[in-house]
């Protein structure tokens, strides 16, 4: 992920640094759509490479 990426996500998907930095090194990235049926379940992907974030 770009630092560019990662500032676009910190600031417009309210994700913290540290999970962002998680992902990052990981060695991956988030890719948005607005189309429902390329949607992941992002909370899912992320518990299965074991980075955990709270649910509001």
């Amino acid at each position: 992920m770009t630092p560019e990426r990662f500032k676009k996500l910190f600031h417009s998907m309210n994700i913290s640094k540290e999970i962002l930095m998680k992902i990052q090194q990981a060695g991956f990235t988030i890719v948005t759509t607005n189309d429902p049926n390329k949607r992941k379940n992002f909370y899912e992907e992320l518990k299965n490479k074991e980075i955990f974030i709270e649910v509001l």
